[in-house]
């Protein structure tokens, strides 16, 4: 995209909504999974959407980074040099944030040596075992990272409205 250009590509575009909705229904399942007792009959099937759409989610999110990588957009002159420099920063944290949380996920849902049932459709293995005290760990990490990206989400949001309708720059027209 030139400096010129009123709008990202549609494959930009598609990815990031795409992926919007996404981290906000696996975040959902996630809390809603928090909720559910031990042996509430509802938790195998949330269980199943919030592992398939999580890595889904990292999935697409690594799709958005090679086409980033490849197709890069010359960043939009908005804003000024720290503000440019603090969205860069966000977004490299989102990205990191959504694979690391997919990682995380799966080592939780495949560390006891169960596969991961990824929509019913294919079985992925573990890659290690884990012991409990490991399992622990991997899963007060993953509530860090998914309470650090719904941080981060909230900074992102932030940005695009200060941008759009304090400073009035049209940042939202580009990814809409």
């Amino acid at each position: 995209m030139s400096n010129t250009a009123l709008r990202y590509p549609p494959v930009v575009r598609a990815l990031h909504w795409l992926l919007a909705l996404l981290l906000v229904a696996v975040f959902a399942l996630g809390l809603w999974l928090g909720s559910l007792g031990l042996f509430d009959s509802r938790q195998a099937t949330a269980g199943l959407w919030h592992k398939s759409l999580g890595l889904l989610a990292a999935l697409l999110m690594l799709a958005r980074g090679l086409h980033w990588r490849w197709h890069r957009p010359a960043l939009p002159p908005l804003g000024k040099p720290w503000e440019q420099r603090l969205a860069t920063l966000v977004r490299g944290l989102l990205y990191a944030g959504v694979l690391l949380a997919a990682l995380s996920g799966y080592l939780l849902a495949t560390g006891s040596g169960r596969p991961l049932d990824w929509f019913g459709v294919l079985s992925l293995p573990p890659l290690v075992r884990l012991d409990s005290a490991m399992l622990a760990q991997v899963k007060s990490l993953h509530g860090f990272v998914v309470w650090t990206l719904a941080v981060l989400v909230g900074l992102h949001l932030l940005g695009a409205v200060k941008h759009q309708w304090l400073d009035r720059q049209p940042i939202l027209k580009r990814m809409l």
